[in-house]
């Protein structure tokens, strides 16, 4: 295998990472586009068909396309203490509350891998929150009684079609910079 990194602006384009368009684009709407830094709303079925048409390309041309969503996917389902690290980091008294914590993340690690990515991806609403003890929860957060059940617990990141800005390869090496603009990433607390 030939070592991972970009030895060339020119050279031949080998491995492509893409995430397809899906549900964090459809949770965009007129009150929330430009929150997330969209100056317009996606029609997401057709933005799905030219990006399955530029990958059959890519791929007609010899270019190995890997999935974010799948890698995402692939990694919460081969360590645990991966899917613990990114449920805790994700979910802390600064982005839920404090009395959502506890109960939010074990939630979220009770996910099979597949619904797990999506929720990290695609955001999670409070209506979504099966089996989750929203009664008790309402007893103890100020917010969670103000919150309208469409509301997000979890924001999505449709964002993620960016991927040519979240990390540069360099020679041998990967830069994971933080992304500046906070729709562009999941808040973490600690």
């Amino acid at each position: 295998m030939t070592a991972l990194g970009a030895y060339s602006e020119v050279g031949k384009l080998r491995t492509v990472l893409v995430h397809r368009p899906g549900l964090a684009l459809e949770r965009l709407t007129p009150h929330n586009r430009e929150r997330f830094l969209f100056d317009d709303l996606v029609w997401v079925e057709r933005a799905q068909r030219e990006h399955d048409s530029f990958t059959d390309i890519m791929r007609d041309r010899g270019v190995e396309v890997l999935y974010l969503f799948d890698m995402l996917v692939e990694t919460l389902s081969a360590s645990a203490e991966a899917r613990a690290d990114v449920v805790t980091r994700l979910v802390s008294s600064y982005t839920v509350g404090p009395s959502m914590v506890r109960d939010l993340r074990a939630f979220l690690l009770d996910m099979a891998p597949q619904q797990l990515a999506e929720a990290l991806v695609s955001g999670l609403l409070i209506e979504e929150l099966d089996g989750f003890d929203l009664d008790a929860l309402n007893r103890h957060s100020l917010g969670a009684v103000l919150a309208e059940p469409n509301s997000f617990v979890l924001p999505p990141l449709p964002n993620s079609l960016f991927t040519r800005d979240s990390s540069a390869w360099l020679y041998g090496g990967v830069i994971l910079p933080p992304l500046f603009w906070h729709a562009r990433r999941q808040a973490s607390g600690g």
